[in-house]
């Protein structure tokens, strides 16, 4: 048979295209999604975590949704979400599930009021009064001191906390030259950093939260809008969420018998923040749940922030797509941390995460 030496040639042609299609198809990525969901606190870290892995990686979708730490770790207990972010460690209360967690960041939640108050600083009775601790733990009215501005000046006052009948809260010195009003805000919805509050006002994981009393707002930019928005509003958020422009953090401090000094004598910045060694000694030291002094230059109500894969869901291995992801956040990830607002972690954390990656992954 004779062949057309034309046809030869195109069909050689053919042939060569074919076999670099298929070639290039077997090396394009896979592509793979992750879902993310939980903590308002842990969200905007997370956020821009996963737009700068999409960026360098475009074989990557990770969708990030809110909803509050409960939320997070039910919904990754459930195996409906491949990483639940949580603000506080996962308690006895919450779903059982063969959970591996990660610390991811450094925070430490703030007492914030909106500037056009003149407090800079409370004792922690004076929070728990004006937050409505436990009716039978504060006897109103309450006495106690405040660090106060006065024509620009800070000064040491002893006040007298009451609670009025709409669930303001009546500030005044003894000399009666001063005056506030408070309209405290919690949070209504499943939140790590209302627990995380609690915590330091009762001392122990296991608080509840019995009878909060303020106005309800549901997450942590629902709490700076509201402090914002009100000037006699007090309120809890996340660190990310601080914005000195309109809001001043409160410094959490003690009588010591002669004046005002901050609690653990941690440090802050000219708005009340605590600076990042008091919230990287804070969290590292449990502050939180230890008593004034325990713990030198750490801020109380320091925290650490995570996340929690559900093992089952991945048949007891950790997928290596998700591992590098998690590898990146721990590694390079680090440096976007205080673009967010919170504390990079310590060697020790990064160490600890790496050996746990290391541990559950898959290959």
């Amino acid at each position: 048979m004779r062949f057309n030496k034309k046809y030869i040639i195109i069909s050689f042609v053919l042939i060569i295209a074919l076999v670099l299609l298929i070639n290039q198809l077997n090396q394009s990525p896979s592509k793979y999604t992750i879902n993310v969901a939980g903590s308002t606190s842990v969200k905007p870290l997370m956020d821009l975590w996963a737009n700068e892995y999409m960026k360098l990686y475009s074989n990557y979708k990770i969708d990030v949704a809110g909803g509050g730490s409960g939320k997070g770790i039910q919904q990754v207990s459930s195996g409906v979400i491949d990483i639940g972010m949580h603000s506080r460690p996962i308690l006895e209360n919450d779903p059982k599930f063969n959970a591996v967690t990660f610390t991811m960041a450094n925070d430490g939640v703030l007492v914030v009021v909106n500037k056009q108050l003149p407090i800079i600083g409370l004792t922690k009775e004076a929070i728990q009064a004006i937050f409505g601790y436990s009716d039978k733990e504060v006897k109103y009215p309450l006495k106690t001191y405040a660090k106060v501005l006065s024509t620009g000046l800070e000064k040491d006052v002893e006040v007298i906390i009451k609670r009025m009948e709409d669930g303001r809260i009546s500030i005044e010195s003894i000399d009666g030259k001063q005056k506030f009003i408070l309209q405290p805000y919690v949070r209504a919805d499943s939140s790590g950093t209302a627990e995380t509050f609690a915590v330091f006002l009762y001392g122990s994981w296991k608080a509840k939260w019995n009878g909060p009393s303020g106005k309800g707002v549901s997450g942590n930019q629902g709490m700076a809008q509201v402090v914002v928005s009100d000037p006699c509003g007090i309120g809890y958020l996340a660190g990310a969420y601080f914005n000195p422009k309109n809001m001043r953090a409160i410094r959490i401090v003690y009588w010591d018998g002669k004046s005002l000094k901050n609690w653990n004598s941690y440090e802050t910045d000219e708005y009340g923040k605590p600076i990042s060694e008091a919230i990287m000694s804070g969290a590292a030291g449990s502050a939180i749940t230890r008593s004034q002094g325990e713990v030198y230059n750490g801020y109380p109500i320091a925290r650490e922030l995570y996340i929690s894969i559900n093992l089952d869901k991945f048949n007891g291995k950790i997928p290596k797509y998700i591992v590098e992801f998690l590898r990146w956040c721990i590694l390079d990830g680090q440096r976007f941390i205080e673009k967010v607002g919170y504390v990079p972690l310590s060697q020790e954390q990064i160490n600890i995460n790496l050996r746990k990656l290391a541990d559950y992954s898959k290959g």
